[in-house]
């Protein structure tokens, strides 16, 4: 609900919610620094402890040592513990404005560590005079002051395949916006405040090539309505962003600079937020048009927009142990958006109407930068101070201008585990001793290898290593296929990799002295079958019993007898399936098989009937009967269906069959070129209803001769009745 207040009421409530974000800030870094410490000294050299590293010389083990002297825990790591930049830029992600990880207003590709939680708080503001409303007769200038409130919540989600790289944002958006003008009949209050509306997304990010990482975003924005309690979802937004993060410290370790890139589309109708009909009877700037500029700038509506914003930070990240800052970073950031669509074209007929220049009125061009300083002070807490810098604004037709200056001030806390890294460091006096005696030299080496899929060379994570006849336990292959063995003696070693989705190739490779061997251990990809489920039924729809299924494709299978059908497993490709059940008319069916995806598949069998109709000739299949169409045309009658149903039957049971010309006959009534049209026609129904019945099209050739090869003079009917006909000649066949 957006109510009308006093704008410092609204800067108050904002200042408590910064200072209820503080707070627990504040207390968690007292209670970490107040914790106890110690001092350490560096641990004694490797020669003084038992159990020498391969390729060192192991020393006799040291006499006894007294109690220690002190125990220590030590929360901060050591100089050479030290974060990476990737690890260290993950864990004090901060958020933007409205959520998601990244500067200001543009996001980074990345989303911090696996498990992190962060809050935010960000208040912006500016004042500005002649902002909205220029002097006229009607009106002076006005003084436009607003201030904004954004509370927003982020979580990482937990450290398993593709869940690591998605972050899931919450945000609050509040806004108290003053506009002081003198003007009769003003239709807008002095001071609009509206709270609580809300907005939520996901972001994805991946690491994709040393230093760049990509990613994209989705998010939504729902405004409360005017004059209810409830959100106009009818009023919401959605963007769509691709993201881009190049990190130069990945090439250049000394230049601490990261560039930034977004690219999407900002699908806007908040407009639908004002009342339907506001202003519609306004022919020029009038107090209803005014009032709906100002309402329009202060509930924060727009129109639907293409964006882009390129972004440069500077990450200087001083090697400051305990105190002082742990982190600071400048930025700055290039925005540039183009409207499209109608628009207000309420606002903007009426300007048009007043002489006001189109420039002013189309422009869809919106260009504003950001300047910004970020401070991480303590493990955990980061402080932003910026300021946004209006260039270019649109016409009033798009939306509002852009404030010439934003002022933006954020606080954000960021917690996550297993990042304080723990350490028991202990201070041993050792007592003098005798010289011990030399060990004999031991040497070993260590197998580096990345299994790989043997057919597309793709390194396969999760892999089993087994050491062949060596009590050693397998090892399981990182995210790019990689692993490194146990130490081990030089010699010959048997390697076997394992994966549920592959076939074993056993491997040897030759352990050296004191050396890294390494080797690719190959993996045959297995065959990923489907399941065909056949079910038949009759021309009534009752379940056909004891079917049989044969499959002929890259492989050769048999069904299995399954429940109201037939079942059977096939790799991926394509298959001819011959169906058949006792006293029934066998059929064909032709499937493509997709890896993992199973199918059911049912036909229509036909009854065989008691006397046969069809026979094979070396030459032909020979019918008895006619196959009946329509007078004049080529639709088949049902009694013809029942015969091209047993020549469904015949050419399944006989694929040594190849080729089969269908050909059409007429008797002589009518003119030659109707009669051969209707041959032709009538030749290619009898084809196309055996394809359809899962005949191959590359087994039937379709042909007419019309009334050119009569078997008997048309001297009567019953002789025109025997030349109109349809025959199968066999024109090739297996083995000849």
């Amino acid at each position: 609900m957006r109510l009308h207040l006093r704008l410092y009421l609204r800067a108050f409530t904002t200042l408590l919610g910064l200072a209820s974000l503080a707070l627990p800030a504040a207390w968690t870094m007292a209670r970490a620094q107040g914790s106890p410490s110690g001092s350490a000294s560096p641990p004694a050299s490797p020669a003084a402890h038992p159990g020498a590293g391969p390729g060192e010389e192991a020393k006799a083990p040291a006499p006894a040592a007294r109690a220690p002297e002190s125990v220590a825990p030590a929360d901060e790591p050591a100089d050479d513990e030290r974060e990476s930049d990737d690890e260290w830029e993950s864990h004090v992600a901060a958020p933007t404005v409205t959520g998601p990880v990244g500067l200001f207003r543009m996001q980074t590709a990345e989303v911090g560590a696996p498990l992190h939680f962060r809050v935010g708080f960000h208040l912006q503001g500016f004042r500005q005079t002649n902002f909205l409303i220029g002097d006229s007769s009607a009106t002076t200038h006005d003084k436009n002051s607003r201030i904004l409130g954004d509370l927003t919540a982020a979580l990482t989600l937990p450290d398993v395949t593709f869940l690591r790289h998605i972050e899931l944002y919450l945000a609050i958006f509040n806004a108290s916006n003053e506009n002081l003008r003198r003007e009769a009949g003003r239709l807008d209050p002095q001071v609009i405040l509206s709270l609580g509306d809300v907005g939520f997304g996901a972001k994805g990010a991946w690491r994709v090539a040393r230093g760049l990482s990509l990613g994209g975003h989705v998010g939504a924005r729902f405004f409360n309505s005017v004059s209810g309690v409830l959100a106009n979802f009818a009023a919401s937004t959605v963007s769509f962003d691709g993201l881009a993060t190049l990190d130069i410290r990945a090439y250049a370790p000394r230049v601490p600079i990261r560039l930034h890139f977004n690219g999407g589309y900002f699908l806007d109708r908040s407009l639908r937020l004002l009342p339907g009909g506001q202003c519609s009877e306004s022919d020029t700037i009038d107090a209803c048009i005014r009032s709906r500029v100002v309402e329009t700038f202060a509930f924060g509506l727009g129109i639907s927009r293409a964006r882009f914003a390129f972004g440069l930070e500077l990450p200087f990240r001083p090697h400051t142990r305990r105190g002082g800052i742990v982190g600071v970073a400048p930025f700055g950031e290039y925005h540039v958006e183009r409207a499209h669509g109608t628009g207000d074209s309420t606002v903007a007929d009426a300007l048009a109407s007043a002489g006001i220049p189109q420039s002013q009125i189309n422009a869809a061009l919106i260009q504003y930068a950001t300047v910004g300083l970020r401070l991480r002070p303590a493990a955990g807490l980061v402080l932003d101070a910026g300021v946004d810098i209006g260039i270019a604004s649109p016409g009033f037709r798009y939306g509002p201008p852009v404030p010439a200056y934003n002022v933006i001030l954020g606080i954000a806390y960021a917690y996550g585990p297993n990042r304080t890294k723990t350490r028991i460091v202990t201070r041993t006096i050792i007592e003098p001793a005798p010289p011990a005696p030399v060990a004999p030299r031991i040497v070993q080496g260590y197998i580096r290898g990345t299994v790989r899929d043997a057919i597309t060379n793709k390194p396969i994570p999760g892999a089993a290593v087994r050491y062949v006849g060596l009590a050693l336990s397998p090892q399981l292959t990182g995210e790019d296929g990689t692993f490194v063995s146990y130490p081990l003696a030089p010699g010959e070693v048997h390697l076997e990799a394992t994966h549920e989705d592959y076939d074993t190739i056993p491997t040897t490779a030759m352990v050296q002295d004191g050396r890294d061997t390494t080797v690719d251990l190959l993996l045959a990809p297995r065959p990923k079958e489907s399941k065909v489920r056949v079910r038949a039924v009759d021309e009534h729809g009752a379940a056909v019993p004891n079917l049989s299924v044969h499959a002929v494709g890259p492989a050769t299978r048999d069904a299995t007898a399954a429940a109201d059908g037939a079942l059977v497993s096939l790799p991926a490709g394509d298959y001819a399936l011959t169906i058949e059940a006792p006293e029934f008319l066998a059929k064909e069916r032709s499937i493509t098989v997709e890896p993992m995806r199973d199918q059911n598949l049912e036909v229509t069998l036909r009854r065989r009937p008691q006397q046969t109709h069809v026979t094979i000739t070396r030459e032909a299949i020979v019918i008895r009967g006619t196959i009946h169409f329509g007078t004049n045309n080529a639709i088949i009658l049902p009694d013809g269906q029942q015969l091209l149903d047993e020549v469904v039957d015949v050419l399944t049971k006989n694929p040594q069959i190849r080729k089969v010309s269908i050909e059409g006959h007429t008797d002589n009534r009518g003119s030659a070129a109707r009669n051969l049209r209707l041959s032709k026609a009538r030749a290619e129904a009898v084809r196309t209803y055996l394809i359809k019945e899962g005949i191959s099209p590359m087994r039937l050739t379709a042909t007419g001769f019309g009334a050119s090869r009569p078997l008997v003079p048309n001297l009567s009917p019953a002789n025109r009745a025997h030349n109109r006909r349809v025959e199968f000649r066999i024109i090739e066949q297996s083995g000849e």
